[in-house]
């Protein structure tokens, strides 16, 4: 019966040992993703801040837009030199 129980005792240390190396596997797997998770992360930052200058610079122009209609002058036509000065 002993050498029963050993032949039972190593078919479960090598049951053990493949679902270490499944567990191995999927955590490499979830290292990867979380990588590519902060990647992404990353350039939703980039984006969300080029989104930032982009709404400041319409801001700016449409502010510059009421000068005009106010009779001010425009920085953007201003840095063109396209502005006659009336």
């Amino acid at each position: 019966m002993a050498k029963h129980d050993l032949e039972a005792a190593r078919h479960d240390l090598e049951a053990a040992k493949h679902d270490l190396e499944a567990a191995r596997h999927d955590l490499e797997g979830a290292r990867h993703d979380l990588e590519a998770a902060k990647h992404d992360l990353e350039a939703a930052r980039h984006d969300l801040e080029g989104a930032r200058h982009d709404l400041e610079a319409a801001k700016h122009d449409l502010e510059g837009g009421e000068a005009r209609s106010r009779g001010g002058r425009s920085t953007i036509l201003k840095r063109r030199g396209t502005f006659s000065g009336l």
